[in-house]
């Protein structure tokens, strides 16, 4: 399912860049979301998650390139926006920045990275901490009932 769903349903009607892009119309798709009457952030987003798809289904340098490319233009909009812009997908974000392939100039996606990354592992951490917590009170409730 191209990610361009989920932030098309919240601004735009209907589906009809997803389903320019499931016909592999990219350039159709192109051109509905630069036609679209949205913000050119939400342009910028949505450009970048169809040339993710693109990338994906045909990964040649040039779809590379475009990528990159698209994804210098949301990361210039999350620069220059104090606290990020709460509407985008933080995991659409990374997922764009794995296909870029981790490139450098993106410092921004590199940021959203390093957060996702320590959120897993805090809860990795509170996950192993609440098995510890459990199996000591399974330990200690056997022992209290003779087992």
């Amino acid at each position: 399912m191209p990610v361009v769903e989920r932030y098309e349903q919240e601004y735009l009607s209907g589906n009809q860049i997803s389903e320019l892009v499931y016909q592999r119309d990219y350039l159709g798709a192109y051109g509905a979301i630069s036609s679209a009457a949205v913000t050119q952030e939400a342009k910028n987003y949505m450009t970048a998650q169809v040339s993710l798809e693109q990338y994906r289904l045909n990964p040649s340098a040039e779809n590379r390139e475009m990528l990159i490319s698209d994804a210098n233009a949301v990361n210039l909009d999350l620069s220059h926006s104090k606290n990020g812009i709460p509407s985008l997908d933080v995991n659409v974000l990374n997922d764009i920045y794995k296909g870029t392939g981790y490139a450098e100039q993106l410092s921004a996606f590199k940021k959203i990275n390093n957060r996702l990354k320590y959120e897993v592992y805090f809860f990795a951490f509170c996950f192993f901490v609440s098995f510890i917590v459990g199996v000591y009170n399974l330990i200690r409730y056997r022992k209290e009932i003779g087992l």
